[in-house]
């Protein structure tokens, strides 16, 4: 039951995280931050949990990052 309520306390803590930067950054920027959340779970899934990382996943990480470049460029 614990673990619940520690799932319901993170995703609220982290949409609350999410509309704070909604209304500092706007909306635009903002989501664009949050394209790379996937990217940070893996690197701290990795460095904290001791996960494999595929050469497929480092690929996709890369794709990732690089569209959040691309797209910070041109906004």
């Amino acid at each position: 039951v614990w673990w619940m309520l520690a799932g319901a306390l993170f995703t609220a803590g982290a949409i609350s995280l999410f509309l704070a930067a909604v209304d500092r950054l706007g909306p635009t920027r903002a989501s664009i931050g949050a394209t790379v959340e996937p990217v940070v779970t893996v690197i701290l899934g990795v460095a904290l949990l001791g996960e494999g990382l595929s050469g497929l996943q480092l690929v996709g990480g890369v794709l990732v990052v690089a569209a959040v470049a691309t797209i910070r460029r041109e906004s």
